[in-house]
């Protein structure tokens, strides 16, 4: 879409983050191909500059190049001398109808300028909204490599010593009994604690649909681990949450069902400063799983979709009992799912831990 709404048939069109260049439309989406404008008659190219935000679309500009390379641009110069850039990062290049190649143009210190700029602001809006998206649990972080771990690994057995550093919850070390392990898992992927995983303030824990959840000022201790696989990308996350009493529990789980009922067809701001997305629910994937005595449970399958038009679709299974809360949320739920204790099912993995909630001690979870 252009800056005015209006939707371009495929070529070179006045980018609409930056004045003084050209972006490419494929006639579904903008891409990550610039060019600056054609010289003025002084031969000098215009200076690229971000456009007013009243004048620019609210979200980053694509770093994605275009599948196949897009057509050379023909603007300010006459059909005998065409331009063409196989690349942003190329110079100017004339070709001629005679037997001998003409020379390049040389680029000058303007060009240069120009050209450095926007490929500069480009990288800087596609590393923002890298940043942006990787916020949370629902699009799983990717790590460089599970050998040289960002984030302490996740001990197999519960330690005090790693308990939540800002909680003064007693129970909080019990939470490393809920979530998923490194036994758990096969030996080529590894777990990981979440980046900020073990903290409670300025984490969020409920995020469905972008709705708001007063439920999150009640919780006291948090941890959220991640399993990758071998090439680093995350497979399964869990969170385990304890709240300062069982209907605090109860609260939130009540608010994840409001929410779900009542989420909008369209897109959501999120109040946390999440990617606005739109939700759309699928049916109940647990209607025939096995229940655990004691444990509620409520599962979503949903898609969300960003405002770039980038849609994912996922599993999110929302366990409680007394003060505690889980979530086990599957990234890639389509088909075979990494092993966890030998199950590969979603249905499987996720009665693993309805077990393992069940199995903490009353005076753990009553409050």
């Amino acid at each position: 879409m252009t800056s005015d709404g209006s939707t371009p048939g495929p070529g070179w069109h006045p980018d609409p983050w930056f004045s003084g260049q050209h972006r490419y439309w494929d006639g579904r989406t903008w891409t990550g191909d610039v060019f600056p404008d054609g010289p003025t008659e002084s031969g000098a190219l215009p200076q690229v500059a971000l456009r007013d935000e009243s004048d620019r679309p609210p979200v980053p500009p694509p770093a994605a190049r275009s599948a196949m390379p897009p057509p050379a641009p023909t603007w300010g110069y006459s059909a005998a001398s065409v331009p063409v850039a196989t690349s942003v990062f190329e110079p100017w290049e004339t070709l001629g109808d005679t037997a001998e190649p003409t020379p390049r143009r040389r680029l000058t210190t303007n060009q240069i300028n120009a050209l450095a700029l926007a490929i500069g602001l480009v990288l800087g809006f596609a590393v923002v909204a890298n940043l942006v998206a990787r916020h949370g649990h629902r699009t799983v972080a990717i790590v460089p490599s599970p050998a040289a771990p960002l984030v302490p690994t996740v001990p197999a057995v519960p330690s005090p010593s790693a308990s939540n550093p800002v909680s003064n919850d007693p129970s909080a070390p019990l939470l490393q009994r809920l979530v998923v392990r490194q036994p758990d898992v096969q030996p080529t992927n590894t777990v990981q604690l979440l980046d900020g995983g073990n903290q409670v303030t300025g984490q969020t824990t409920l995020d469905l649909c972008n709705g708001r959840y007063p439920s999150e000022a009640l919780r006291s201790a948090r941890l959220q681990v991640v399993e990758y696989d071998g090439g680093g990308s995350g497979v399964l996350s869990t969170e385990a949450v304890l709240y300062r009493h069982g209907s605090d529990a109860a609260q939130a789980m009540s608010e994840v069902r409001s929410v779900a009922a009542g989420c909008p067809n369209g897109p959501v701001v999120s109040p946390v400063g999440e990617p606005t997305t739109t939700t759309r629910f699928q049916a109940a994937p647990d209607a025939s799983w096995p229940h655990v005595a004691g444990v509620t449970r409520q599962a979503y399958a949903f898609t969300t979709t960003d405002s770039l038009g980038v849609a994912e679709t996922h599993v999110a299974v929302y366990l409680q009992r007394g003060r505690v809360l889980e979530g086990v949320y599957f990234p890639a739920p389509e088909g075979r799912q990494p092993a966890v204790n030998g199950e590969t099912t979603i249905a499987g993995i996720a009665h693993i831990f309805e077990e393992r909630i069940a199995a903490l001690p009353a005076s753990a979870v009553s409050g």
